[in-house]
């Protein structure tokens, strides 16, 4: 499946985001292109290594939210341009929520203009039971004052809240051959 981003009432220039998913038994790779991306917000401290970059959504970054349910419990993945990377398991939204004690997901950044981010991520590591894959795709872009958001499904209220499990999309079914 492929996917234009649209914004959420973003000001200004709005950049074309793309987003496509492949689902097979083992694993969702989603791949997120940004096209003529800038890299104006960029912080060079987080880790390249860890997944524990708390913070890092206050910087450009893709995320995906992807469950096995329409509903909580969810997986948060974060990565920015240069490949940092932060994940969480949101159990209730702004509440409740914990790093994943077991993240085998994989990201790759191969081309800086259009940024492309491919994040695959092993079924075994998506929360939830079933064979129905939900999720959301999303881009947050832009230093604070001009910060703009786009999501594959957005919210409409005033301002972007991406954790909204019931926005989620049914991305497909888990491929069993």
């Amino acid at each position: 499946m492929k996917k234009l981003i649209p914004h959420h009432k973003n000001e200004g220039k709005t950049l074309d985001i793309l987003a496509s998913w492949l689902i097979n038994k083992d694993s969702i790779e989603f791949t997120i292109s940004v096209n003529d991306y800038d890299s104006s917000n960029i912080n060079n401290e987080f880790s390249l290594t860890s997944w524990n970059n708390e913070g890092l959504w206050n910087y450009d970054v893709v995320e995906i939210f992807i469950s096995r349910a329409n509903k909580t419990p969810y997986l948060e993945l974060q990565s920015s341009p240069i490949n940092q990377k932060f994940a969480l398991i949101i159990n209730i939204p702004r509440i409740d929520f914990e790093s994943p004690k077991i993240l085998r997901a994989k990201v790759d950044i191969p081309s800086k203009n259009p940024w492309v981010t491919v994040i695959n991520i092993p079924i075994c590591d998506i929360p939830g039971s079933g064979n129905i894959l939900y999720g959301n795709c999303f881009s947050c872009l832009g230093s604070a004052r001009k910060r703009q958001y786009y999501a594959l499904n957005i919210n409409d209220g005033e301002s972007a809240d991406f954790h909204k499990p019931e926005l989620f999309v049914k991305l497909g079914e888990i491929i069993e051959r």
